[in-house]
């Protein structure tokens, strides 16, 4: 939305100030959030207001100079947020602190005073090592690159994978169509699409891949992540309890539909790879972590691509690893550089390089939850 000149003299009048977020603005939050965000609006403002205390009150760990920021007016009214996470990592096996930001909004007069730019540098001024931010759109990129962060190119690089082509194809067109139109396209094009895996034409008929493919536990996930992070100079510090407590905030959200975390064994019984996403019958499965050995990018893709298929996805969507560029991630795919963002920023070389390279884990998990 454009900012008019009388919204910037407005702005300039008033006073905005940044402080720390408390439990008593959450609310005001929730209501910012519904405006903001349309993904927002699909959920009760009661389940916003539970995972927002969750996410930065109840099960984030507490750091000095590590907040979530609001920015108020004189009458203490919130008109911008900046929601933050400490993420412990490793950096070749020592201790570092890295810093998580995201869904960052300010009303029209608030971004006329420059607050958006404001509560980045408040954040960025932090205690972190590093920070980043994740699923950042073009805005967010301009203002980090202005305050001396950068993109991680490498890391930014989205995919989407038509799992049944004519519903794919008809899709980007079915938002702007009376209800009742949509419905009735949905419907041909989800039963032409059943008639061309019938008669298993290219693209619309996916092969049950020759591995296992069974539910795996957050005990079995860190087994694997612990076989893949050798391969990575900067990994997170997580536990168990936190991984599972991640885990029960993502099954909670009512949003993308059903959360799959499959692992993938050969037939030695080795596990060599494991996906967790939303499945959603005739809309997008969207993939949270997508992650195997080195070389078995391709099993990966395979498995990933047949389970969203079988439980009738329309198409599989989510942001590659640098590793899995230039695999069937990216060629088998209509793949998307710059799609949306991860922007990170630090004063240390050797972190910055491992974030703009492959020597970063950072997957969605690590950052764009999409929770509120």
């Amino acid at each position: 939305m454009k900012i008019t000149d009388t919204e910037k003299d407005n702005a300039v009048k008033r006073k905005f100030s940044i402080r720390a977020f408390t439990p008593d603005d959450i609310e005001a939050v929730v209501d910012m959030s519904r405006i903001h965000f349309p993904q927002c609006s699909l959920v009760s403002p009661g389940y916003l207001y539970e995972t927002i205390d969750e996410l930065y009150f109840k099960e984030t760990l507490k750091i000095e100079g590590i907040n979530s920021l609001v920015s108020v007016d004189e009458n203490e009214v919130i008109n911008g947020f900046l929601g933050v996470t400490p993420k412990p990592y490793l950096y070749q096996g020592e201790k570092v602190l890295g810093a998580l930001c995201n869904h960052l909004m300010a009303s029209d007069e608030a971004r006329a005073a420059l607050v958006p730019m404001r509560l980045l540098q408040e954040f960025l001024s932090g205690p972190q090592v590093f920070s980043f931010a994740d699923g950042s759109v073009e805005s967010t990129r301009l203002l980090w690159k202005r305050l001396g962060g950068e993109p991680s190119y490498s890391n930014s690089v989205y995919y989407k994978v038509p799992l049944r082509p004519m519903s794919f194809g008809t899709r980007p067109f079915q938002s702007h169509l009376p209800s009742s139109l949509r419905s009735s396209i949905k419907k041909i094009s989800y039963g032409a699409d059943f008639l061309f895996g019938v008669a298993r034409l290219p693209l619309s008929y996916r092969i049950r891949p020759d591995l296992t493919l069974k539910p795996i536990e957050t005990d079995g996930i860190l087994t694997g992540l612990a076989r893949v992070w050798k391969y990575f100079k900067l990994i997170p510090d997580i536990s168990k309890k936190e991984l599972s407590k991640l885990f029960e905030l993502l099954d909670k959200d009512p949003r993308n539909g059903n959360l799959h975390k499959i692992g993938i064994w050969n037939k030695r019984e080795v596990l060599i790879g494991w996906f967790i996403y939303y499945s959603s019958k005739g809309g997008v499965c969207e993939v949270m972590q997508a992650v195997s050995l080195p070389g078995k990018e391709a099993e990966l893709f395979e498995s990933i691509t047949w389970h969203a298929f079988s439980e009738g996805g329309t198409e599989l969507s989510g942001r590659a690893l640098p590793s899995q560029i230039g695999t069937p991630f990216t060629t088998k795919s209509f793949s998307m550089p710059g799609r949306m963002w991860t922007l990170f920023h630090s004063k240390n070389d050797e972190i910055c390089r491992a974030l703009q390279s492959d020597g970063a884990f950072l997957t969605r998990i690590e950052g764009d939850l999409w929770l509120i």
